[in-house]
């Protein structure tokens, strides 16, 4: 399951996804961690990427850190609101989702 490949330049995620209720957020996973976190509030210095109500979205990333040669996995897990079936307890601030979906994991080496 999945994908391993090479990358000329910076590795580009371009994530489109339609729910069948408003989505919570959109997360870009690298290696485990979320690195880009698309939500319905302010993150940081981020500003909101998902209309609060809305069940789609759609954006384009860049992994403008990535080393040439070192290969990492990426993958994209986006959450809807609703009834309470998934916790992830490895987040700082755990919180109670609906429904979720995830994309396969990408092995992609920058060239």
């Amino acid at each position: 399951m999945g994908e391993v490949f090479n990358w000329t330049g910076k590795p580009t995620l371009s994530v489109t996804i339609q729910g069948s209720s408003a989505l919570e957020r959109v997360d870009v996973v690298k290696d485990g961690v979320v690195i880009y976190p698309c939500t319905t509030a302010s993150v940081g210095m981020q500003p909101p990427c998902i209309t609060p109500g809305s069940s789609s979205v759609s954006f384009t990333w860049q992994d403008a850190a990535a080393p040439v040669g070192k290969q990492s996995y990426y993958y994209v897990r986006g959450l809807q609101r609703g009834a309470a079936l998934t916790k992830f307890s490895c987040e700082t601030n755990p919180r109670t989702f609906g429904a979720v979906v995830w994309t396969s994991p990408m092995w992609v080496t920058p060239q």
